[in-house]
């Protein structure tokens, strides 16, 4: 047994238990209740019948039996989660799977952790998490091409604070809606690595990206913001340009890239109804990036102010 920053393990490999415990404790925010996390290793066999598949992720696939339980699998070794509408999570690796955590934790882990985030109600959003010098909380939001990291990297070296580049946690507060970081570091691409004039960092062979933390980056780091701005981005033309766009927005283009929002109805519908809000709550706007950010780093505080 071992509790990491509002997370137990339990687990009799101690090597498993280990690993796990110091990714939680460093990856994610204290959660309101206790999150847990059972593992074993053993035997993995196939999909059992009545769980039928309702969503596919990169390396992860989700399935739903009835009664609300859900079953996260690996697909790169074998392994699988149990989940029902409590706090706990059944993980069950296989010896392979246990071999190779560092690549679990990444994809298969994350998955399992996000789902149950989501039974104490902070529910994840793929988006960039920053505060302006200003003081306003942003959420920038995008695919995997739409310049988030880049961005996101050349901001904290200004001045801005930074929680994410990837992910964060939407929760209610009395203020209004907050968010709270995944804290990962910063991937760039070497061509954002060239843009920003960054050296060193990690590499990364599986993304093809070299990753920074943010005091490699200069920057300040974020634990808890109220979004002010989302702002939802592209890299195209040659100027930059920010239109505000209907607050509606939000909820579809979230759900777009999130279909997992859907999923599980006792969870989705306050998770849709947080992001509905959050569109109320936020001024919203459509980022279109080219170069000429990175020699007007005042550009975005004007254009939104």
């Amino acid at each position: 047994m071992n509790v990491e920053n509002g997370f137990l393990v339990e687990c009799a490999d101690e090597k498993a238990k280990d690993l796990v415990s110091r990714w939680l404790s460093h990856s994610y925010p204290v959660p309101p209740t206790r999150l847990i996390l059972r593992i074993e290793v053993g035997t993995v066999g196939a999909t059992p019948t009545g769980f039928h598949e309702v969503f596919r992720q990169p390396e992860t696939v989700f399935f739903v039996a009835p009664g609300d339980i859900l079953r996260i699998e690996w697909e790169s070794r074998p392994a699988f989660a149990l989940l029902d509408k409590g706090y706990a999570a059944s993980v069950t690796l296989s010896p392979e799977a246990a071999d190779d955590l560092e690549s679990a934790t990444t994809t298969f882990f994350a998955a399992v952790v996000m789902m149950l985030f989501r039974r104490v109600g902070w529910h994840h959003l793929h988006a960039a998490m920053l505060e302006d010098p200003s003081g306003r909380g942003w959420l920038m939001a995008g695919n995997s091409a739409s310049g988030k990291s880049t961005t996101t990297a050349f901001l904290n070296a200004c001045g801005w604070g930074v929680g994410g580049d990837d992910g964060c946690f939407l929760s209610r507060k009395k203020a209004g809606l907050v968010v709270r970081p995944v804290r990962k570091k910063i991937a760039l691409r070497p061509g954002g690595q060239k843009l920003l004039s960054v050296l060193g960092g990690e590499e990364n062979l599986r993304r093809g990206k070299r990753e920074f933390s943010v005091d490699e980056l200069r920057g300040a780091r974020l634990e808890i913001a109220v979004p002010e701005i989302v702002a939802f981005l592209s890299v195209e033309g040659s100027k930059t340009t920010i239109e505000r766009v209907a607050g509606s927005e939000v909820l579809s283009e979230f759900v777009r890239w999130s279909a997992w929002v859907a999923l599980e109805p006792v969870f989705a519908q306050d998770h849709l109804e947080m992001l509905a809000g959050l569109g109320r709550q936020a001024d919203c706007y459509r980022l279109r990036l080219a170069t000429d950010l990175f020699d007007h780093p005042d550009l975005l505080l004007e254009a939104t102010t």
